[in-house]
């Protein structure tokens, strides 16, 4: 059985669907706090188990037959994480280390832990690697520094197999504007001609990779035979706010100018993956273009508001 924790989430639903078209048994634990696709989720056969990630004790009674655990609950909001970091690390940091108790305890085969390119904070060289120094600058970059850590240490100590995936920027269909990046964000207020709006000067720059690419990033980390990784998941291809703007205003035919507001407490101006080491250890290969990406999105959007 395949334990995907956070499953009822934005990347975990997509996860999830893959996983059932490959034919495997899977176990979804979520507390439903972002949960944006659950009817969907219903329809599939799978056991929905309503449990916090910091609830050890039933985490235990759900876990006794797991081959592997694809974890990706966790709290994103950056805001959020500066407004409450206790609340962060009690999720992101103590959460994951009752996943890794639980796989000691029971000798799990594996662990992919979804990790971010929050770890790196504002970065000294672009594109980023692996190896980039880790200088988190929010709670919530923070809490998945110390995650990562503790994944590493078990291994280390009790021979855990663990695969930490950093994503970069992850958009698509169901991302939920409340926990949403900037895309999702953008296609909302401009399919209700409204400008988009822009944090600093749009300069910034970002990685964006559409979730079902992230999703194969987690199905090779789960078929990988290596005991221990860590990977960006993104495609290496840099875009500014500003031209992300211009793109989604020209494909949607509207004559929008962005708003710009000042810079928000935590944003680092620039964030964009050197995937070369997943592509040479885990196969990865995003293959899908931003546009391409976004196309699907606005047409996810345009169905949805009939």
């Amino acid at each position: 059985m395949i334990v995907v924790t956070g499953g009822a989430g934005f990347i975990g639903y997509h996860t999830v669907k893959r996983l059932i078209k490959e034919g495997l048994d899977v176990s979804v634990i979520d507390n439903l706090h972002s949960a944006i696709a659950l009817e969907e989720l219903k329809k599939y056969e799978i056991k929905l188990n309503v449990v916090d990630i910091r609830d050890l004790d039933k985490l235990k009674t759900l876990m006794k037959d797991t081959e592997a655990v694809l974890h990706l609950a966790a709290l994103i909001d950056v805001e959020e994480s500066l407004r409450n970091p206790y609340l962060y690390h009690q999720v992101n940091v103590c959460g994951t280390v009752n996943i890794l108790e639980i796989a000691r305890t029971y000798d799990i085969d594996k662990i992919i832990l979804a990790s971010s390119a929050a770890v790196y904070g504002e970065p000294s060289k672009i594109p980023i690697s692996e190896n980039s120094p880790l200088r988190p600058i929010s709670p919530y970059g923070l809490s998945k520094v110390i995650a990562e850590r503790y994944c590493k240490m078990y291994h280390e100590l009790y021979g855990l197999n663990v695969l930490i995936l950093r994503y970069f920027n992850v958009y698509g269909e169901y991302q939920s504007s409340e926990y949403a990046g900037v895309i999702t964000k953008f296609i909302e207020r401009i399919l209700e001609r409204k400008p988009p709006v822009i944090y600093g000067d749009g300069r910034q720059t970002r990685d964006f990779v559409y979730v079902n690419d992230v999703v194969s990033a987690n199905l090779l980390a789960l078929k990988s035979t290596i005991d221990f990784g860590i990977f960006n998941i993104g495609t290496g291809r840099a875009i500014s706010i500003n031209e992300l703007a211009s793109m989604l205003i020209e494909m949607v035919g509207l004559k929008l100018k962005p708003v710009y507001l000042p810079p928000r407490p935590g944003d680092i101006p620039h964030s964009v993956a050197d995937i070369s080491h997943a592509r040479e250890v885990l196969k990865y290969h995003p293959r899908t273009s931003l546009r391409d990406g976004l196309r699907r999105v606005l047409e996810w959007y345009r169905t949805r508001r009939v």
